[in-house]
This record gives structure tokens, sequence and C-alpha cells, in this order.
């Protein structure tokens, strides 16, 4: 039975949000009481020390309580730091710490929650210790267990490729292609026990003469996965292939306190309301340049085609995952945007840090002495600006934080999911497992045009226990891990593309957008497996994934302090104080704390891993005094301690509690997008052309302003002279590893190959010689099939053709940037003139295209009226006067234009349009030709919005 949902109302920028409180939040608390002393708990932290530190326990296991200080003071301060953990870290850890499950409930009763005395221990074999599992075919063969194909694997040529993990590293391998091995791959495409592959293969006409060595080296290669491997998802590996526990001292423990009675209050939390669209204003949205850079590396090799995932991600058939950088150009206005552009982790909201800025620095200076300085947003939202397109929250997304009286101190809020932080707890038993997938249930429901999945990885031996967690989404990809579920996703299903500036992940099996989840608190950067680190970044994509305001620190670094961040009795923040041990003197620790203004209560660490003191405990100030000797510099928090716990045992000990909650909303976030069919391959068609064959295609790497010049002169005269030599040629302007030309010519013969090569070289080579042509490289000319279509391959190089010789014509007019803008716009709308769009989808596809630039060049507000501003410069610019030549270039390829997107079924109509709009204005412009191409846009709308206005009033008169 479910509970029910508390609702909160929250307003976004533009529309109301409904925002809840989901029903079961998980408590997190210490071993330890809040009035426990370390005499009193000695033999219970001698326990729990004997399980997470053996080596520790050894030299203080026959230690009495009597004789503690008898100790080394090293010895004696590592004691120390173990009980302060457990007594006020509720993060868990072995039995230091416990969770359980709570209610919160509508009502007047107060928050109040008695736990139990026994503390639970759920123990599993340290994972680590898969490596004691002996795996081979023999085994598998004789108990018949299942065998699953690594789907990482691909045919390249006459290998096959695939993602292997060798001494701790991940990496692409290879084996020579074989057919029987594809055979044996496809058939465990989902688990199949040992007799079905034989069976499988020998019907197939792939029998094998040893089948137990063989599949020992498919399994040794890892090509092949057996059912003794590992599974971080599902029923726990250990338990599954009943392994033996016995032998082992080591083990993971999660702990766990249940709930006696008592429920938590929604009314505590009444003020979250107000402060979630505080925070999405306040909170700059990072972004992941990573991320950004492979949709446009992407966008420029494919265009919007579907492609394999593995295909996209290799180093040499695809993009692989790396950063992309773009130079700028001379115009004032394009300059700025081509800077805003490149700009790493530019936030739209980066304007209310500056409102935040202002309000800390009159903090600073209005400090009162023997007071913990407070920054009260409230005093201060006012003068926020409020963000134009907000994106969205997550369906489900966590809040950690702990009731310390009548405040709320917030550690966190903010995931991709509410499952991120939850996950890992699903096997402290099934309450927690069915919360966690009733939030799965929940991100579903709201995007039924979208399939949730969860990823399975590991790599870290210890580490990896964090991500140990039961079956939680319906879909999960086992990435070089055994799947228990019963239809695994394979990464052969896989496919990516780009529409728009997102990237959009498909299944071929279910016909759907794939929306990536992992529910483990893993920090997925420490991977260098770049599929895994391309998985976990899609899944903040186009939402507000983090809400915690945590940066006072980076905007006046290096303070003295910093004040606490409040809003109403929610503590977003606390006070800081900067520590040197060289600035104490002569003075006491306690002493020289009170004169600096520290509160009595105050944490020192990062993260979770930090240690509590009390400015009255003369053992804690020893402690701290140790702490200092090692850190010397540092910055210290206030720790909030309650008066009045929360959450209270039998005994009625009062317990330093942290709540994780989930806050939840049922809006689509989510849309499945258009998904284009793949195009089989046309055998007239060669896609790779090496030199030697009729395709000549050179780079040739030089200053953007020296283009035109090359173009205009050496490359012209070059096309003139050996005109009866060359069937078609077109060349394309690129900035990836440097400006350059990339130059393709398809000779009438391929005999005349070198003859063409020593020509060209020849024309150049003042050039190459003085250093403005830094580089000529011939290169294989792989044709753009993906983007442009099997069928059209050949009329698309046509009109290449048409486009650059219209170009060429143009080159020495020297037209100015507005110029351009009218001749693109002008052949823009005799497209439209065309009617091979109706007028309403034209202007929805301009107003995507323009709207897709406007957000990749983050232009806020002001932007938008600098380019109204220069719009209206465009529309006063002497109009382009074009020589009979030109305007015989001009309409050739406007009729070619025009007759290619004629040919192309009108769901893929619009992409061609963009792709060669795009191209148009790449070989138009000499560098920045993204910024152009955002102007035109913009100019493009307000063109046709201006019209439809005009043509509106015409018809009201």
């Amino acid at each position: 039975m479910r509970l029910p949902i508390i609702k909160l109302e929250i307003k976004k920028t533009r529309t109301a949000m409904k925002l809840n409180i989901h029903p079961q939040v998980l408590y997190r608390i210490p071993r330890f009481p809040l009035n426990a002393t370390l005499a009193d708990s000695w033999e219970e932290l001698k326990a729990a020390i004997a399980l997470s530190s053996p080596e520790f326990y050894g030299l203080i296991k026959d230690t009495a309580k009597d004789d503690l200080d008898r100790l080394p003071p090293a010895t004696l301060f590592s004691i120390w730091k173990y009980f302060n953990r457990a007594k006020y870290r509720p993060t868990p850890f072995a039995s230091f710490a416990g969770v359980g499950l709570c209610e919160v409930k509508p009502g007047n009763q107060p928050s109040n929650l008695l736990i139990s005395d026994e503390q639970i221990l759920h123990t599993y074999v340290d994972w680590p210790h898969k490596e004691d599992v002996k795996i081979s075919a023999a085994i598998i063969a004789e108990q018949n267990l299942k065998l699953f194909a690594n789907s990482s694997y691909y045919v390249i040529k006459d290998v096959i490729r695939y993602i292997s993990f060798i001494d701790g590293q991940f990496q692409l391998s290879e084996i020579g292609y074989y057919e029987t091995v594809i055979a044996i791959l496809q058939t465990c495409a989902q688990p199949v026990s040992f007799t079905q592959l034989i069976q499988s293969l020998n019907e197939k006409g792939h029998p094998l003469d040893d089948p137990i060595e063989f599949l020992d080296q498919l399994i040794e290669l890892q090509l092949l996965i057996t059912e003794l491997h590992p599974n971080i998802i599902g029923q726990d590996y250990f338990q599954r292939i009943k392994h033996p526990v016995a032998r082992y001292n080591d083990a993971c423990i999660l702990a766990e306190r249940k709930l006696v009675s008592g429920a938590l209050n929604e009314n505590l939390f009444k003020d979250l309301q107000k402060l979630i669209p505080i925070l999405q204003q306040l909170i700059p949205v990072p972004e992941n340049i990573s991320l950004q850079q492979f949709a446009s590396k992407f966008s420029q090799r494919f265009g919007t085609e579907e492609i394999p995932l593995l295909q996209a991600l290799d180093p040499e058939t695809g993009i692989g995952y790396d950063d992309l950088a773009q130079a700028g150009e001379g115009e004032e206005l394009v300059t700025k945007f081509a800077g805003k552009r490149a700009k790493a982790n530019k936030s739209k909201n980066e304007r209310s840090y500056d409102q935040l800025k202002k309000a800390l620095l009159a903090q600073v200076t209005q400090q009162i002495p023997g007071t913990i300085p407070i920054l009260r947003l409230e005093q201060i939202q006012q003068e926020t600006p409020e963000i134009t397109e907000a994106l969205p929250l997550p369906n489900t997304f966590s809040l950690l934080c702990s009731i310390v009286d009548d405040l709320i101190c917030i550690d966190s809020i903010g995931n991709v999911t509410a499952n991120s932080m939850l996950g890992r707890f699903t096997h402290t038993g099934a309450a927690v497992t069915q919360t966690c997938r009733n939030l799965a249930e929940l991100e579903q429901a709201a995007n039924p045009d979208v399939l949730f999945f969860d990823i399975a990885y590991i790599a870290e031996k210890k580490i990896d226990n964090v991500s140990r967690r039961n079956k939680i989404y319906p879909l999960q990809l086992s990435i070089l891990n055994y799947d228990t579920s019963a239809t695994p996703l394979t990464l052969d299903d896989l496919t990516i593309s780009v529409l728009g500036s997102n990237l959009y992940l498909w299944s071929k099996q279910y016909n759907k957008r794939l929306i990536p989840r992992l529910s483990s608190a893993y920090n997925h950067t420490r991977s260098d497996l770049a599929l895994f680190r391309l998985l976990c970044d899609l899944q903040s994509q186009g939402v507000q994934a983090g809400l915690t305001a945590a940066g006072l620190q980076n905007l006046l670094p290096d303070g003295a302090y910093y004040p606490r961040m409040q809003y109403r009795n929610l503590i977003l923040a606390p006070a800081k104080w900067k520590v040197n041990a060289k600035d104490i003197g002569t003075n006491t620790i306690g002493a020289y704390l009170q004169q600096i203004g520290a509160s009595r209560y105050f944490k020192a660490g990062l993260a979770d891993q930090t240690l509590c003191f009390d400015l009255r405990s003369e053992a804690d100030m020893y402690a701290f005094s140790q702490y200092l000797k090692k850190h010397k510099n540092i910055y210290i928090e206030e720790a909030f301690i309650p008066e009045n716990s929360l959450i209270r045992d039998a005994k009625d000990q009062p317990y330093y509690a942290q709540l994780l909650m989930s806050l939840t909303h049922s809006e689509a976030i989510y849309k499945s997008g258009s998904h284009p069919l793949p195009e089989s391959p046309d055998p007239k068609v060669q896609q790779i052309t090496p030199p030697g064959q009729d395709w000549l295609y050179w780079e040739i790497y030089c200053h953007p302003q020296r283009s035109d010049e090359l173009l205009a002169n050496q490359i012209s005269q070059f096309l003139q002279q050996y005109r009866n030599h060359i069937h078609k040629w077109f060349f394309i302007r690129y900035s990836e590893n440097g400006e350059h030309i990339r130059f393709r010519v398809q000779m009438k013969h391929i005999k005349d190959g070198y003859y063409l090569i020593s020509a060209l070289t020849g024309l150049l080579q003042d050039d190459i010689q003085s250093g403005t042509i830094s580089e000529l490289l011939l290169k294989t000319y792989k044709r753009e099939t993906e983007r442009y279509g099997w069928a059209t391959m050949t009329e698309i190089e046509n009109h290449f053709n048409t486009d650059s010789a219209y170009i060429l014509s143009l080159i020495t007019n020297q037209l100015s940037p507005n110029g351009k803008y009218a001749l693109v716009i002008n052949l823009a709308l005799a497209v439209k003139e065309a009617e091979l769009f109706d007028e309403k989808e034209f202007l929805y596809i301009v107003n995507k295209f323009s709207n897709s630039f406007n957000a990749e060049h983050h232009i806020e507000t002001s932007d938008f009226k600098e380019l109204n501003n220069a719009y209206k410069q465009y529309k006063v610019h002497s109009p382009v006067e074009l020589t009979s030549e030109q305007h015989h270039h001009y309409q050739t390829f406007k009729k070619s234009f025009i007759y290619n997107l004629g040919q192309i079924k009108t769901i893929k109509r619009r992409s061609l349009f963009g792709s060669l709009i795009h191209m148009h204005v790449n070989r138009l412009f000499s560098s920045n030709q993204r910024v152009h191409e955002m102007m035109i846009y913009y100019f493009l709308l307000k063109e046709l919005h201006r019209a439809k206005a005009t043509a509106t009033a015409v018809v009201m008169e």
C-alpha cells in the first residue's frame, strides 16, 4: 500500500509546478547518542573498529576503558576521531552509523522518531573478493551456466573491436574477424545456457571442435561474460553464486536502526515552497563542456543522422569524447558572441551571483563581534533577476538535511534522480527497494515517450561497494558485468543522434528514446571509460540537477570568515572562519577561536569526512590542536547540535540525525523527438576514397584572413588551368585541429592524380615556404553518407560544386557581413516561396534553429538588445549588386538548393535545409561561421515575423 503524497505549491518563473515530498524518508544516525561518553561507549566502539579497521583494532583490543589515558597520544587521537565520527557523523560507514525509514505526514502532531536500541548489520562479502571466484568454461559447461556477450563489440573491416578492462584500466581491444565468434556473440545477446549455445551453433553451421577451449579463450579475452562473473545490480553477487562467506574476516556492512514509532510533520518544510524557485535563480547551472563539444563535433560529422553509439565513440570511426575549441574573429559583436560560446562553465544565472556578492560584501563589513553573521536570502531575493528560460527540475531529486530544533540545515539539494543517493541502501531491505522503485515508476509515468535505464558499472574494487544495489529500473545496461535482469539492454542496441543542440540516445529494440540513470552515489568523473562518462553526463542534459548553495568562498576567495546563508528557517550554508595555526601565538586554542567569533560547536574537514568539536571541551580542544598540527591552515564551519533532538531511542537518548528526503513532480521533461530511420548503404556509392582513386582531398592550413586570398588566386587558377581534368570539385572551411580549407576534387581520369597533386603543390609552394600555409595534407575522402544519405550523396556533391563556384565568384567583392547575411536570407526566402514547406512549418524550422543557436551562444536579455540594433543596421545596409556572372552562379545555386530539398522525404527535409544552409555559411565566411549562422537565423526570423505582421495588417485594412 502506497503512502499519501504531501504537496507543496512551488512557483516556477513562468508556470506553477506541483512539487511533492515523497512520503518515505530515509533517516541516517550515528552509532552513539549525543550524550554518550567515550568511557561508557568503549567496548561498543572497539567492536565497530574491529569491523572497519582490523589493523588498528589489533593495537587497542586489549585496552580497557580505564587504561585509555596510558595510550600514546597518536593512538589516543585516532580513538578520539573514531568516537567523534560515531557520535556526530551520520554518513553510513560499517557500523559507525545506521539508516532507517520513516514517514512524513500532514497534521499537527510534533515530529518525533523513536528508534530501536538494536543495530541490525547487513553484512556482505567485501567487493574486492570477487577476484577469488574461479571462472572457466569447464565449470560453465559442468553446471550448464549461462553466457552473455560483451555487447560493446563491433566490426571494423577485418577485426572485431570491443571494450575490455585490463590492469585497472578500460581500453579498446580487438581480435581478427571470425564468423564463429560473431555467431557466438549474437547467440549470447541475451544470457543463454551452455547447452543452448552449443545447440544453436550446431544449427547455424558453426560447430566447435573443442568448445571448452574455444569458449575459454573468449572468456579470457573478455568477449564473453559468464553467470559466475559479478553483477553490481540485482541479487547480491556472492549470494547469487552461493560463494562461501565464512572464510573472510572483512566485510561490506550496511547498518540499520529500525523505527519503533513516530513520523515527521510536513509543516517543518513549509518554507521549501518559496526557497526552491529562489535557488533556481541563484544557483548557476554548470555547463557540461564535454557534452556540448561532443554534440557539436557529432553535428559537424554526422548531421542529424542516427549513428551506433559505439561507432560514434570510437576515436577512429567516430569522434571520441573529447574537447573541441573554435577560434575567434574580428567583428566586435561576432567576437563577443564567439567568446560567450566558447567560455567554459558560463551560466545563464551568473548575474544572480552578482547580487549575492554585493550582499556578502555588505555582511562582511557589518559583522557584530560575538554574533554569528547571517546572510538572509529573503532580504536580497527581490533584487535577484528572474530567469527567462529556467531549466526544468528532475522529476525526482534529493534533499539531505538535518533538523536542529526550529532550523532545517540543508547539506545538499538536487541530483538527476532521488535514486542516486537512495540506491545504495536497497540492500538494507525490501522497504527501501520499493521506495526506489516507486520513484523510478514516477519518473517513467511522467515521461511516457522515453524509457529510463540504470547503468551497471564496476571498476574500483572497494569503491564499488557503494554501487551494489537491488534492481530499481525495469531496464538496465551492464557494462562488462553480468546482467541478471529478464531483458538486458545491450550496447549494440544503442544509437545516438543530435536534434537541435541536444543528444538523443535511442534503442533499436524498443524504438524509443532512452534516458540513462545511475542509481548510485559513485562519482562518475573518476572513470576513464568514455562510454560511461557520456552516459552519465547525458543524465543532466536539459535539467537543473543541482540546487546546493555552496559558493560563497568562490565569490570572495580567501576571506577571514563567511556568513551563514539562510532563508527563513532553512540554512543553506553554515558560517565559516579561517584558522591559521601560526596566528594562534600565545593564546590557547579556545581563546583564539572565541576571538575570531567561532561558534561553540564547529566542524573541520571536507565533504562527509568531518570532525565535530566543542569549544568548551578540553578533550576536543586538545584534539583540535592535534588536527591543526597536520592541516595548519584551514576553514572551520559552525556545527548545529540540537537541544531537543528529533530522534531518540528507548532510553530517551538524543541522536544527531540527517534526513534523506525525495522531492518529486509529475510534469513531463523529456520528449521522444523525431526518430530518423536508418538508410541502407548504396553499393554504387564508395564511402571511403583513399588517395590514388578518383577523388583528391587536400587540407590547406592557413590563417582565416588568408583563406579568401588562396581561394581567389591559387585555387581559382588551379581550377581554371586544369578544368579539363576535373569532373567536379568543392571546398569547405574548418577549424577542427586548426583553421584550414578542405579542398576536394573528383578527377575525370585516375591516372591524372599525381599530375594534379604536383600542380597544386607548385601553385602553393611560395606560401608553404613563407609559412603562410602552415601545413598541406593529402588525405582520404570519407563521404558523409550518414548526414546526407546514400542515395543522394552524388547529387549533394554536385550541389557543393555549385555552391563553391558561387562563393568563389563572390570572394573578390569583399562583401560586408550584412551583405552576406542578405544573400543567405534571400536564398532562404526563395526556398519558402518554392513551397517545399508550408508557411507555418517554415516559421517553426527557422524559430527552432534560431533558438538552438541562441542557446549555444548563451544569448541573454542584454544580448538581444544588441542583436536588435544589429538587425536595424542590417535593414538599412546597401543592397548587394551582383555582376551578370555572379547572378548566373546564384541562380544555378538556388535552383540546385531547391532541387535537392525536393528530392528528400518530408521527414528529413528540415534537417537537410539546416545542413545545406550550414555548409553554405561555412563557405561564405572565413571564420566564426556558427556565430554568423546564429545572426542569420535571428535576422531571418525577424523578417518572417515582420512579413507576417504586415500581411495581417493588410488583411485587417
